[in-house]
C-alpha cells in the first residue's frame, strides 16, 4: 500500500521534490488515508472542521457557497495537484467558510496535521507548501473582489425574483427585519432602503413593513 501511496505523491509537483527515502519516512510515521469521490458527491459542508490537508490526486473539486435560499455560488476549483485545507489547518477557527463537490471522478489523499509537520522540516515542500497556499489565497481574494462589484440592485432583484418563484407570487413576505435583509445583502441599512425607494419610483416595486411586491 505504501508503494501504492508514494507513486500518487511522486505524480504531485510539490512531494515529488522530496526524496524517496524521506516519503517512505513519511508514509511508516504518519499514514495516509485515501478516498476517492463520484462526480457531484460532496467532499465536505460548510461549517465542517477542518483536520487533514487533502491533495487532490485525480479529478477536479469546486468551491461552492450554498445561501439559506438554495442558491448556489461557484468560488473557485481545485485540480490534480492542488491541496485543500493547507491554509486552515493550523488556524485558530479550522472550519471550513465553504461547500466542496467533486465535479469529476476525484481521488484524494488525506493528511494528518502531525504528517504535514512532519514534511515541513524539508525545506522544499515548506517553501511548496506557503507557495500554494499564497496562489489560491490570491485566486480568492481576485474571485470575491469580482462579485462584490455586483451591484446593489441586482443582488436585491436577484434575492426577489428568487423568492417570488418559490411561491408563485409577485409579493414576497419578509421573513427578517430589512436591517437583517441588509446584512445578507452584504450592505448597509440606509443604502438598502435608498435602493428600495428608487425601484419604487421608477414602478419596479412596492413594498412595506413586511413585504416587497414586484411590479415589473
Amino acid at each position: 500500500m505504501f508503494k501504492e501511496y508514494l507513486q500518487d505523491l511522486q505524480r504531485i509537483p510539490l512531494f515529488d521534490a522530496l526524496a524517496e527515502d524521506v516519503l517512505m519516512a513519511f508514509l511508516e510515521a504518519h499514514p495516509v488515508e485515501r478516498r476517492k469521490y463520484a462526480k457531484n458527491a460532496c467532499i465536505c459542508i460548510q461549517g465542517e472542521s477542518v483536520g487533514t490537508v487533502d491533495v487532490v490526486v485525480l479529478g477536479k473539486i469546486s468551491i461552492d457557497h450554498l445561501e439559506e435560499e438554495g442558491s448556489q455560488l461557484h468560488f473557485e476549483q481545485f485540480f490534480t495537484g492542488d491541496l485543500f485545507g493547507a491554509n486552515l489547518l493550523f488556524s485558530k477557527a479550522p472550519f471550513y467558510p465553504m461547500t466542496l463537490f467533486a465535479r469529476e471522478d476525484t481521488v484524494l489523499l488525506r493528511i494528518s496535521k502531525e504528517g504535514i509537520l512532519f514534511l515541513l522540516k524539508e525545506e522544499d515542500f515548506l517553501m511548496g507548501y506557503l507557495h500554494a497556499i499564497s496562489d489560491k489565497t490570491i485566486l480568492l481574494t481576485e474571485k470575491i473582489k469580482a462579485l462584490s462589484k455586483t451591484t446593489l440592485r441586482k443582488r436585491l432583484l436577484s434575492y426577489l425574483e428568487k423568492e417570488a418563484d418559490k411561491t408563485g407570487t409577485s409579493q414576497v413576505m419578509l421573513s427578517m427585519s430589512k436591517k437583517q435583509l441588509a446584512e445578507k445583502l452584504l450592505v448597509e441599512r440606509t443604502s438598502l432602503s435608498r435602493e428600495l425607494q428608487k425601484l419604487r419610483e421608477e414602478g419596479i416595486l412596492t413594498f412595506d413593513k413586511n413585504s416587497i411586491t414586484l411590479k415589473k
